[in-house]
Formats: structure tokens, sequence, C-alpha cells
């Protein structure tokens, strides 16, 4: 399909980019189109108004002149004193804005007149002279006891009529930009005062986009937009409140699995489901008798320490920190994603474990030593409990002898089933030693182990890698 032939609202659906134009020039420009819109709308209607009444005016003034001199003239037109019809005629004649006047007769001709008149008489009440020239002429009946003798006709200048139009048309067009120019004013200033709470609700949005959820608009407001405000700066708490939930409950559980239940927080309940995956259980050799020579907080520190070694293997390989045991770990490789190395991960986690607390030992005592086992197979995944109080974790025979494996390395050892060794490549990726079958406490059957020492050589510089990253993880 040619992207060109998508409709735009197909476009903006689709996420497409649009141009940004800031809220207070759009409401400007609204403001200001309407404020001209209505101060054009005005003055248009005032100009065609005063153009009326100016019309009005000279027509009234024309009209009252003729029927003047249609009421003089009766007497000398009946007594056809043409003399007489003159000198009336002239006596109009006197200024300003009169052009002419005219006497005629019943049958049209023109009796007596002066200016500029029509050398017979109009059909209507206005003429106007054919040339175009600026002059209106206004007839009125005469009349003698109520029956027409004649007709008077009066012309007036429609210079000052034109004159008074161009005054008021340019008053008008002055008038209407002077009012557009104060009404875009007004409307800046408008769409600035109207536009501000909305460009802080937008930088607390790009605020909350960029994880900066401490942010709050401090202003009141008593209409939709305090509403939004209001919203705003609750959306804002309560996202915060979840980072720091999720902080706080990542401290406690392994990082994926956290992010999963809050990803997904309807659907925590009791259940699991079957998964091929491998477990790691690591202790500390003596830690009893280490614990009972040093005081609690040293025991407590020097955990602390271990453990964040143990996380920091875990995270490197890609696994998932079950639990912590008391002096010990619990470790999942394949628990939440398709993980076909699973077993060499975890058999690569132990060895970088193994070589951090030696490394550890050697630059804080006091020395440690960890035994180390693990075992790949089926297991349930799934929160398992009661419904007020429920752990991420997995169970299974599978997981069950792999507990078993740590009383069966000797400290510093990792000891795995035969399981793992053929998952993990087992020659081809492992340096390892059988011990052979082996009487597990709790199972009736003997278990095939092998005690690993080291992976092949082209394992080990991604291997030296990770233990570098491993260390840095550690203050000593």
């Amino acid at each position: 399909m040619n992207p060109s032939a998508v409709p735009p609202r197909a476009a903006r659906a689709t996420g497409a980019p649009l141009a940004r134009l800031p809220v207070a020039v759009k409401l400007g420009a609204l403001f200001a189109a309407l404020a001209a819109t209505a101060v054009g709308g005005l003055g248009a209607f005032l100009a065609l108004q005063q153009e009326r009444l100016l019309d009005t005016q000279l027509a009234a003034f024309g009209r009252l002149l003729a029927e003047r001199l249609a009421a003089v003239a009766a007497e000398p037109l009946l007594a056809e004193d043409r003399l007489a019809l003159r000198l009336l005629v002239a006596e109009f004649g006197g200024g300003e804005p009169l052009r002419g006047a005219a006497v005629y007769a019943l049958d049209g001709s023109v009796l007596a007149s002066w200016g500029d008149v029509p050398a017979r008489v109009p059909p209507a009440d206005t003429w106007r002279p054919a040339d175009g020239a600026p002059r209106l002429g206004y007839g009125a009946p005469v009349r003698f006891k109520a029956q027409p003798v004649g007709r008077a006709l009066v012309v007036v200048s429609a210079a000052a009529l034109d004159a008074a139009r161009h005054r008021a048309r340019w008053l008008t067009v002055w008038t209407t930009a002077a009012g557009v120019l104060l009404a875009a004013a007004a409307a800046a200033w408008l769409a600035r005062r109207a536009a501000r709470p909305i460009r802080r609700l937008a930088a607390a949005g790009r605020a909350i986009r960029e994880g900066r959820l401490d942010l709050r608009l401090a202003e009141r407001r008593g209409d939709e937009i305090g509403e939004l405000i209001e919203s705003i700066n609750a959306l804002g708490e309560g996202l915060l409140r979840r980072a720091q939930v999720e902080a706080v409950l990542q401290r406690y559980l392994s990082r994926p699995v956290a992010e999963r239940l809050l990803a997904d927080l309807d659907q925590v309940r009791l259940g699991g489901r079957r998964i091929e995956a491998t477990v790691l259980f690591a202790d500390i050799v003596g830690f009893t008798a280490l614990a009972e020579q040093m005081p609690e907080d040293a025991v407590s520190a020097m955990l602390n320490r271990c453990f964040a070694l143990v996380t920091a293997a875990c995270r490197q390989r890609g696994g998932l920190v079950d639990k912590f045991i008391g002096d010990g770990a619990m470790l999942v490789f394949g628990a939440l994603g398709e993980d076909s190395e699973h077993a060499l991960n975890g058999v690569c986690c132990a060895l970088l474990i193994q070589r951090a607390v030696a490394w550890l030992g050697a630059r804080r005592p006091p020395p440690l030593a960890l035994r180390v086992g693990l075992n790949s197979g089926p297991m349930l995944l799934g929160n398992l409990g009661a419904a007020e109080r429920m752990e991420f974790t997995v169970v299974g025979d599978a997981v069950n002898l792999a507990s078993r494996l740590c009383d069966q390395a000797a400290p510093g050892e990792v000891v795995v089933t035969e399981d793992v060794y053929r998952l993990a490549g087992g020659e081809r990726a492992l340096r390892a030693r059988p011990r052979g079958h082996v009487a597990l406490r709790g199972r009736r059957r003997p278990a095939v182990l092998y005690v690993v020492d080291d992976v092949q050589p082209r394992h080990r510089p991604a291997l030296a890698a990770q233990l570098e990253e491993v260390c840095r993880a550690v203050q000593l």
C-alpha cells in the first residue's frame, strides 16, 4: 500500500509524528480571528448604516425643497406668469447644496428653470443625470385644489454626499483596523494567560514521562483545568508510590519476579506451570561456628557481602534469585523465559560464585568456603503458600534432589547431576570429574554425580569478564 494514501486519521493512529503548534498560538489566532470578525462586521454594519442615513437625510432635504417650490409655484403657474415663476425658481439657487430648480407644465415642457436641470420633466420622483454627474433631482407635483397642474424639480449636489461617504468609509476602516489590533493584542494576552496552566500541565506530563515523579503543580483553580491539575498530581503521586513499592519489592524479590508481579497484578493467585529448568543451591561451610565467634553485625555484614556476590553472579548468567535461606541461597535458571542453555548458565554461575567468594576471602576476612549443588529437570513454577502470604518459587523432585547435592560437595566444589552435565554440553563445554553413583538421603535410588572444576577454553574469556563484573558488585 502506498504510504501517501494513508488517511491523516490512520496516520495519527499508527503513531505518526504530528507538527507541534503551541496552544497559546492556536488560542491567540482563534481569539484574534473572532475579534477581527466581530469588529470588522460591526464596522461594516455601522458604515452601511451611516451611508443609509446620509442618503435618507439628503433625500428628505431634496423632497422638502421640491415640495416648498411646488407649493409656492401653483398660483404663478395657473396665471401663466412666467416672470414670477423665473423669479421664484431663482430664489432656490441661493447656495450649497442646490444645483438647479425648475417648474414644468403638465405636458412636461419647462416653464422656468435655473441651473443644470433636464429639458423634460423626469418620470420619477428621483432623478439622476445620464452622464453620471454627482447630482440628484427630487420632484413634487404642483397642485391646485388637489388637481395637478404641473411639476416642480429641485437638483442638489451629491458631491457632499460622496465626500461624506468617503470620510465615513475611511473612518470605519481605520476604526476597524485599530479595533482589530487592540483585539489581537488582547487576544494574545488572553491566550498566553489561558495557555499558562496548559503549559504547566504539559511540563508535568513530560516530567512524569521522563521519570521525574516528584513534580507537583501548586496552582489551585475552580474549573475543569483545576480538576485536571489535581488528576495530574494524583497520577504523579500514584506513580511515585508504585515506583517506591517496585523498588522495595525488588529488594525482597528478584527484579524479573517483581516486574512480572507488578505487570499482572490482577492475576496474582496460587498455582503455577510446569517448566524445564536448573536449580542451584549454595551454602556456607561452617557458618554456625563462624557465627559463634563473631558479633551479630559482623555476621550480617559478612552474609550481605557473600549474597551480593551470589546475586551479581546470578544476574550475569540470566538466572533468578529464588530466596536466601539462612546462610544459603537458591537460584533458578530458565524460570522466566525460554533458555536452552539453562544448565550451562547454572554451572557457569556456580563457578563464578566459588571464584568470587575466594577473591572476597583473600581481601576481607574471614575467608569463606561454599558448597554448591545443581540439578536440572521438570518442576512447577508459580505462587505457593496461602492467599494471605505467597511465595514465587519452584517445587518438585528435581528441586529436592538439588538441595541434597550440597551435602555431597566438599568446600569450594560444584557438584552436578548427570542431567546437568549432559544438558550443559558434557565434555565439550565442561571440565568435570565423575563421582559415580552416590546414595542420597531420602532417595531410594543413587544419583550419578560429577564435580565440575572449570569450563572448556572457549568459554573461559566470557567467564573471566563476568567474574570482574561480579567482583565490582561488592564494596569492601
